[in-house]
């Protein structure tokens, strides 16, 4: 069975919601889905396998090797009950990711191959062009594919960790200059978007926080669990939501003391707005990578001319 993309995840998650709001049950979507998405046949038809054995939703698409931001939103929903919203939201996310990333490989693709080439010609100078230069014999200098497999087992061990402990490595991205501030984007999203999904089911926020603190594997489930706790020890709401991974503007919404259908609406609001922050933030991060990567070619070119001319110098010296 093939990996899941996560453009097709983003497909049948906004399948999954149309049909639902439609009013398809949740097995007859995933029967539809064999029809729209007949490559991952055989992945639907285990999800459907999976929830008639009594499997609830969230476990049916762990099962399916769904995304782990699909997860987390779909254990939400088996409390608030908006599946639908949950899954078209999701969708939205994902589709954004994607073009995202499509967009970072056209811009990238370019430099890359530069950066390519140089590294061969690189390479070829360190090991043929310069001991010519200099009278040597020709050696193959060891250490390049020594350093190689080391960067190579480096990055591999690095990713491997990552996947194993992603909540302590995201912890600490929290307080990077750059990669910071994105996650904070994420998870302020993603926070206004669950509080959205329960105030739509009649739950408020502490209920919200408390089915957070139940998620596994996630940064929100220590921000629902902490809010809990504060509440529990007589703190208001608004001192309990008071925390990095939640958006202040949560906060001010509630001593505004709106009825429940406009603080409703702009909790709808927020979450788009932070949506949009997201994207843009993004977008510029995006933006950067080119010249930054422009920079690093200009820089090995350097090197590569340094490594061609010092020899060369050297032996117009010893002529003079």
């Amino acid at each position: 069975m093939t990996k899941l993309s996560l453009k097709q995840q983003a497909l049948a998650c906004e399948l999954l919601a149309m049909l639902l709001e439609s009013g398809f049950t949740l097995d007859a979507a995933l029967t539809q889905l064999q029809v729209h998405l007949p490559q991952q046949q055989a992945r639907w038809q285990m999800m459907k396998q999976q929830l008639a054995q009594g499997a609830d939703v969230a476990q049916a698409f762990a099962v399916a090797e769904f995304a782990p931001l699909v997860l987390s939103q779909l254990q939400l929903a088996l409390i608030h009950g908006q599946l639908h919203y949950s899954l078209q939201t999701i969708a939205t996310y994902l589709t954004q990711q994607v073009a995202s990333r499509q967009k970072m490989m056209q811009l990238l693709i370019y430099p890359a191959i530069l950066l390519g080439l140089l590294t061969v010609i690189q390479i070829g100078v360190i090991g043929v062009v310069k001991p010519l230069l200099t009278g040597q014999a020709f050696s193959f200098n060891v250490m390049l594919p020594v350093s190689l497999v080391v960067v190579i087992g480096l990055i591999g061990f690095l990713v491997r960790h990552y996947r194993q402990h992603r909540l302590a490595w995201q912890g600490g991205l929290l307080k990077w200059p750059i990669v910071g501030p994105l996650l904070r984007y994420y998870y302020h999203y993603q926070f206004a978007l669950g509080a959205y999904a329960f105030s739509l089911a009649g739950q408020d926020l502490a209920r919200y926080c408390q089915a957070l603190g139940q998620l596994r594997q996630n940064m929100l489930a220590k921000v629902g669990q902490t809010v809990s706790q504060r509440l529990a020890s007589g703190a208001s709401l608004v001192q309990a939501l008071d925390q990095p991974l939640i958006p202040a503007d949560v906060g001010l919404l509630i001593q505004l003391g709106q009825p429940p259908a406009q603080f409703q609406l702009a909790l709808a609001i927020l979450s788009q707005r932070l949506f949009k922050q997201l994207t843009q933030y993004l977008e510029r991060l995006i933006a950067l990578v080119q010249p930054l990567l422009f920079l690093v070619i200009g820089v090995q070119i350097i090197l590569v001319y340094w490594q061609v001319l010092q020899p060369v110098y050297q032996l117009m010296e010893e002529i003079a």
